[in-house]
């Protein structure tokens, strides 16, 4: 998905229901993993791989943000120190979406991923992993905008449960062949 999921798109799937109040074009936080699944799955899509979010984020050359290795500013992303109490509206740093035009990849709101967490991917796959088969967090990529620039590079991971829907947690869709 080119953003994150807006509160307006979210609520066509679940009026008045899940996620904090916030603007319609504001990314839609306290969702839970179990509503982002439910969410993508009733589009027709998924959470994004660990894997195909990185390579969203870093893409082949394995660059530091996803405008490249230029270090962070408020004209990129949306960050702790950029004047923001909450998330912004969804692709209001356009100088920091990546080449192929995908906004939001660094700051904003943590983005829940398919996969669970584990320290290390298995050797064995490496060149498409699929992550660990269970545990008891899952994986959320990108940052947000109540943490310091550091937490915002493409290959930075924190966990959560997947029960848990705080204010900072967002997430976008994926498609089979990219739609």
């Amino acid at each position: 998905q080119q953003h994150e999921v807006t509160n307006e798109e979210y609520e066509r799937f679940d009026p008045g229901g899940s996620g904090c109040p916030g603007e319609p074009r504001q990314p839609v936080v306290c969702v839970t993993w179990y509503d982002a699944m439910a969410y993508a799955a009733w589009l027709g899509g998924t959470l994004p791989t660990e894997a195909q979010w990185e390579f969203a984020a870093r893409a082949e050359e394995g660059k530091e943000y996803p405008w490249g290795d230029e270090d962070p500013s408020c004209e990129l992303a949306v960050y702790r120190g950029c004047g923001s109490a909450g998330p912004d509206t969804v692709m209001s740093r356009p100088d920091g979406a990546t080449p192929e035009g995908v906004h939001d990849l660094a700051g904003n709101v943590w983005e829940w991923v398919s996969g669970w967490y584990a320290d290390a991917y298995d050797p064995a796959d490496l060149a498409d992993p699929r992550g660990s088969p269970n545990g008891s967090s899952r994986v959320l990529r990108g940052g947000s905008f109540n943490r310091d620039p550091d937490f915002l590079r493409g290959a930075f991971r924190l966990s959560y449960r997947p029960g848990f829907d705080g204010g900072l947690l967002g997430f976008r869709v994926a498609w089979p062949g990219g739609q």
